[in-house]
């Protein structure tokens, strides 16, 4: 696991290097006045992955503390990771009783149903008992027993979320059923970010959470900003092209980014709830561009399960959403609107019409 740690610190330095040309000061703020546009910088490990928020058009790093602030009050809601958080104790009270939460708990489990409808169950955030079964990201991953995988199977099924909006209370119907939002908080988080950095004033900035990429506004300049897609060969850990866009939000989702090897067997984190297994298909990465970094997050993972032909049928089918796929192949696939910003930066990938 170390060595996927360092890889994304790479891709962090190297994602930082292409959004804002900063150089960093040792207290993880970076401050550059180089072509008299203000802009400052923070690093930070919030939501289980180092982050990088740039503002542009200031050099005043305390607008931070208040950015930060939101990220931190929503990670209290809504990870799975931290105890007495409201996803906490909806799994905590799963088959006893429905546990209230706040709008924006329901709002997230909300849109992930419409998510799992959209895609016959195959983004499905009732998954909690599979994952934790494989443990994959943690100290500890482990290759189930088939029995195991079965059982937590039988949990998996997001028509068991009864939430009742009138009341802000959400009950899942089976005892030892658990929900993981693991796939789409960080996009809303990421979202409420910018929210209140345009309620500070700010109109020019990125967010990149663990590969969560929101670039509000366009550069001072005018001009678009330019974001890198990772190069998911584990030997390489660059960029393997790059995105020019504003007012627009990048997620990128692949196999390479938390696995584990057992008897030479490289099992990855994204889980297929149908088999119970990390899905095996022909995709490597995707990287889905959209208006919110919510609906991008969603979709990163959705079309990555769906594979090559239906994640591209389901992404030209929906309005204001482009996608990049990265196959084992090293081709790169395009849906139509994304094709006159991408700019392939490696030698290693060919671009499929």
């Amino acid at each position: 696991m170390k060595k996927n740690i360092f890889k994304y610190v790479i891709f962090v330095i190297l994602m930082a290097i292409i959004l804002s040309g900063c150089s960093i000061k040792s207290n993880g703020t970076t401050v550059n006045q180089a072509n008299s546009d203000l802009k400052v910088s923070k690093n930070a490990f919030l939501l289980n992955t180092f982050n990088t928020i740039t503002l542009f058009g200031t050099d005043d790093g305390s607008y931070f503390e208040a950015i930060y602030d939101e990220v931190s009050r929503l990670e209290n809601k809504l990870s799975v990771h931290i105890e007495g958080s409201e996803v906490a104790l909806i799994n905590n009270y799963a088959g006893i009783q429905p546990v209230k939460v706040s709008l924006e708990t329901i709002e997230v489990i909300e849109k992930s149903i419409e998510y799992a409808e959209l895609s016959d169950g195959l983004f499905d955030i009732t998954i909690g008992p599979l994952v934790n079964l494989w443990g994959i990201g943690t100290d500890s991953p482990r290759l189930p027993q088939p029995s195991e995988i079965e059982s937590a199977l039988d949990l998996i099924d997001y028509r068991n979320i009864v939430m009742d909006k009138a009341n802000s209370t959400v009950y899942l119907t089976d005892k030892n059923m658990s929900i993981d939002l693991g796939a789409i908080a960080k996009g809303y988080i990421a979202d409420k970010a910018a929210e209140k950095m345009i309620e500070l004033g700010l109109k020019s900035a990125i967010i990149n959470f663990g590969g969560n990429v929101v670039l509000l506004g366009e550069k001072p300049d005018g001009s678009a900003f330019q974001v890198g897609i990772q190069e998911p060969d584990e030997s390489r850990g660059g960029i393997v092209g790059t995105v020019t866009a504003k007012d627009i939000s990048l997620v990128t989702s692949g196999d390479y980014e938390r696995y584990f090897v057992q008897d030479d067997v490289r099992y990855h984190h994204i889980l297929d709830p149908y088999t119970g297994y990390p899905t095996d298909n022909n995709i490597k990465a995707v990287a889905i561009i959209a208006t919110r970094s919510f609906d991008a997050d969603a979709l990163s993972t959705t079309v990555l399960l769906l594979g090559l032909d239906e994640g591209m049928a389901l992404i030209e089918s929906l309005d204001g959403v482009e996608a990049v796929f990265i196959t084992k192949e090293h081709e790169i696939y395009m849906s139509d609107g994304v094709k006159d910003s991408f700019k392939l930066t490696s030698a290693e990938y060919t671009v499929v019409d």
